[in-house]
């Protein structure tokens, strides 16, 4: 394409993909396998597999960081952890995300699941039971004139996000 090549891969393999390995790439589609994914901010369709997406690095994982980003995992119990920014959020960009099937968890400390600043983040789970974790400014949060939906359908789903710091409450931080 114009923007880079597809890297299309067979629905037989486990395959490790780093985002320092995909400079020419634009987008990766999937076939199949438990994949691994490394700091990888392109857009991804993921059709099968028990999935493993994770980053050490900030506003990955389908983020719209000053551009349009994606995620799709179609099928699979997966794992998404970010640490700051990531996981279908952007930043003055727009993000989508979708996981339609599986019993997902989802980890991030910050600024992340569906959080935008001035941008647009849509981030949609259809199905499974799934464990949403964060600390803070997260799980939907519009920020700066952001515009941010967090939806989830079916499952039997778990919420938690709470600061480092003891609440109003009383309630100890994480």
């Amino acid at each position: 394409t114009n923007f880079g090549n597809v890297l299309v891969n067979n629905a037989s393999q486990d395959t490790s993909y780093l985002q320092s390995q995909l400079k020419d790439i634009a987008l990766i589609i999937d076939l199949g396998g438990n994949d691994w994914y490394a700091n990888v901010n392109i857009p991804i369709i993921d059709f099968t597999g028990n999935d493993v997406y994770e980053s050490n690095e900030d506003w990955v994982l389908g983020s719209g960081t000053f551009d349009v980003n994606f995620l799709v995992d179609l099928n699979g119990d997966d794992q998404y952890t970010v640490r700051s920014g990531g996981i279908g959020s952007s930043l003055f960009g727009v993000s989508f995300f979708w996981d339609l099937n599986g019993n997902d968890k989802y980890r991030c400390k910050q600024y992340c699941l569906a959080t935008s600043f001035g941008g647009v983040s849509i981030f949609i789970d259809e199905a499974g039971h799934d464990d949403y974790h964060s600390s803070q400014l997260s799980q939907s949060v519009a920020i700066a004139g952001g515009y941010s939906i967090l939806a989830d359908f079916n499952g039997n789903d778990s919420y938690y996000s709470k600061g480092e710091t003891t609440s109003g409450y009383g309630e100890p931080g994480q």
